[in-house]
């Protein structure tokens, strides 16, 4: 978790203290916000929901922004080594003693006990956030969009990335549900920057921000982009932009970066400079997303986490490295496993599953089900640290071990290969 017995304390009673691990709705973090005074007010907030990419287009932004020269807070979530990676300030982890301050004091809060651990965590991000002069906030939201815990503010951007299935407990066995719920964070007369990836998803926001009257700025219409060469062509209302392919890697990402860069150019009296964009798609920081670490065999880490994600791990990685790898794999219990199994397994030569340290984590008896399905040789281990052993002793030195279907298995992984 962290390097501060305080603040594991504090998170592990946050954890255990709260009702459900889930609970949608905004009435217990409003109570608890209302007690600091509204912390959540007074900074320009950029709000972001979707299925596939949203940490990806807040690293854009928060890159872009912070070589203009502005102030800026991001808050993301889940984190890969330690709780403070999702409340940053300008670019750095808050302090561990700072975070653990702001969570002791929302614990105390009455209607506290009531409250999710993601609800109090959040509470106390924007008590961090407020202790420090921000130019902007850029939020993801955690789960869905209406009835997350981060959809307490008034945005002056909203942007939602590539829509798919995943979490349906809780948002809708359908896009069309799923796509409403993202649409909860469009706020009226707010501009919004989309691109869900889906026409049945865009009618939805387009329904959604009609009623809002939220101008929209989608993809194909008021921006597009194309990749060229060796770059990649922008192109808006504002003009054209011939930019370097971003240092995030895989095609999604170009994606990812023109909605970034999309949506801040629709907001009013906010002036960014070619070079700020320039510099902040060549220097965006998000590891584990297709990221090489050193080694005979090569390892790949990929938070691929949901059937989207793993179709757009299986498009990105034959132009990085030649198919097949060894998968390294694991997922919590609530994904889709024949599908992503379905997604990975024109690119897999064998899959070696393992348990987590995780309550929601799957079964990785379930899991192989999917792969023997489809024919794919796979081995169970005890820990991701033997499935990893094991992949590289039985991957050809010149080949890849490919370590995804979860953040919390790369974020174990990258904790190993780092130290």
């Amino acid at each position: 978790m962290s390097n501060n017995p305080s603040l594991d304390t504090l998170l592990q009673r946050a954890m255990q203290t709260s009702g459900t691990p889930i609970q949608l709705g905004l009435e217990r973090t409003e109570r608890l916000l209302e007690q600091l005074d509204n912390p959540e007010k007074g900074v320009n907030t950029i709000h972001v929901a979707g299925t596939n990419g949203k940490g990806s287009v807040v690293a854009f932004m928060e890159a872009i922004l912070l070589k203009a020269g502005l102030r800026v807070g991001a808050y993301t979530s889940p984190h890969l080594h330690h709780f403070c990676e999702r409340v940053r300030i300008n670019g750095q982890a808050v302090a561990e003693e700072e975070m653990a301050n702001h969570l002791a004091q929302v614990m105390e809060l009455p209607g506290a006990e009531e409250a999710t651990f993601f609800e109090r965590t959040t509470v106390a991000a924007f008590q961090c956030f407020h202790q420090h002069p921000l130019d902007w906030l850029l939020l993801e939201t955690g789960l869905g969009g209406r009835l997350d815990a981060t959809n307490v503010v008034q945005s002056r951007l909203s942007i939602i990335t590539a829509i798919g299935l995943d979490h349906q407990d809780y948002l809708g066995e359908s896009l069309l549900e799923i796509a409403w719920e993202k649409a909860g964070i469009l706020k009226p007369h707010t501009p919004a920057a989309i691109d869900p990836g889906s026409p049945r998803a865009e009618a939805i926001l387009r329904v959604t921000a009609a009623g809002r009257r939220a101008p929209l700025i989608s993809r194909g219409r008021e921006y597009d982009y194309r990749i060229h060469g060796q770059g990649w062509i922008f192109k808006d209302g504002k003009g054209t932009l011939t930019l370097p392919m971003p240092n995030l890697l895989g095609n999604h990402q170009v994606a990812n970066a023109a909605l970034a860069i999309a949506g801040l150019r629709a907001i009013a009296g906010l002036d960014i400079n070619e070079e700020a964009i320039r510099y902040g798609i060549t220097h965006a920081h998000w590891p584990g997303r297709l990221e090489l670490v050193a080694g005979t065999p090569t390892i790949w880490l990929d938070g691929a986490h949901n059937p989207q994600a793993a179709q757009a791990l299986a498009a990105s990685m034959p132009a990085l490295a030649p198919p097949p790898y060894t998968l390294v794999y694991s997922a919590l219990a609530d994904k889709d496993h024949m599908a992503m199994a379905e997604a990975l397994a024109p690119i897999t030569r064998e899959v070696h599953l393992c348990t987590l340290d995780e309550p929601r984590a799957a079964d990785p008896a379930r899991i192989a089900a999917a792969w023997k399905v489809k024919n794919i040789p796979t081995f169970i281990h005890a820990s991701p640290q033997l499935a990893v052993l094991t992949a590289r002793h039985r991957t050809p030195a010149d080949g890849v071990v490919l370590v995804t279907g979860s953040l919390h298995l790369v974020g174990t992984v990258r904790s190993e290969w780092l130290s």
